[in-house]
């Protein structure tokens, strides 16, 4: 077997003409979602290869500086993985 700590991530976009910070917090929103369901002992550690879920970090950025109305929120995680050589 092989074990292996592979990053990823997760990039969500969002865009809204109305209040910018309306914006930021639905994302803040869905990612407090999306960690809740990925991170939970059941979906992280029950899988057949997958057998750990890390979260390391989360940005949210503007997708064009010179307008609020459209975001990225990245979050990046780390598996851990083993991998069968049989």
């Amino acid at each position: 077997n092989q074990d292996i700590d592979s990053a990823f991530a997760v990039r969500l976009f969002f865009s809204q003409t109305a209040d910018p910070n309306a914006l930021i917090d639905s994302a803040v929103e869905l990612a407090d979602t999306v960690l809740a369901d990925l991170l939970s002992a059941v979906n992280r550690t029950t899988q057949v290869e997958i057998k750990n879920v890390r979260f390391d970090n989360m940005a949210i950025e503007q997708l064009d500086p010179s307008n609020d109305n459209g975001l990225v929120l990245q979050m990046n995680f780390t598996a851990h993985v083993i991998i069968s050589t049989r």
